[in-house]
């Protein structure tokens, strides 16, 4: 397994879509993935400590699992198919070991509040090396600010 971090968010204006780069520890490979305005801004928003009135949607999923005394061991970014990456959270509760089926964008969401390790397959990891390679890195959308997790503000 090859753990990761949220390296950069990248959005063009008028694009419906955010670009999250995840960067290995080492900070020498990395995966891309398209999500959705409402995703991306729940995981800017925890990385740069901005704590809303009200919980969201993120905040209360994670609140929950708290009050359940449960534990987000581990999101694994687990598959691609047809260009959608596939995502299984890692709970613990009640002396039990879950595996939840999940969107990447929420799974990223809820383990960066909670402090859990993003993890990818060396293999899957290796299969879309080569997918960049023969279809060539994709470039940030025009108009897009490429966004370093220092400051991990969407533009």
């Amino acid at each position: 397994m090859v753990q990761l971090k949220v390296n950069a968010l990248e959005a063009a204006e008028g694009s419906p879509l955010v670009r999250i780069t995840l960067q290995d520890i080492a900070g020498e490979r990395q995966i891309q993935i398209w999500v959705g305005w409402p995703e991306a801004a729940a995981i800017q928003s925890h990385l740069e400590g901005n704590t809303p009135p009200r919980p969201m949607t993120h905040d209360l999923t994670t609140n929950i699992l708290s009050l359940l005394e449960a534990k987000v061991l581990q999101l694994l970014i687990s598959d691609m198919k047809e260009g959608t990456f596939y995502a299984t959270l890692t709970v613990s509760a009640n002396g039990r070991v879950h595996e939840v089926d999940c969107r990447p964008s929420d799974g990223i969401a809820i383990a960066v509040r909670c402090g859990a390790p993003i993890f990818i397959s060396e293999d899957l990891l290796a299969t879309i090396e080569k997918l960049d390679e023969q279809q060539g890195m994709e470039a940030p959308p025009p108009g897009a600010i490429v966004v370093e997790s220092d400051d991990t503000t969407i533009h």
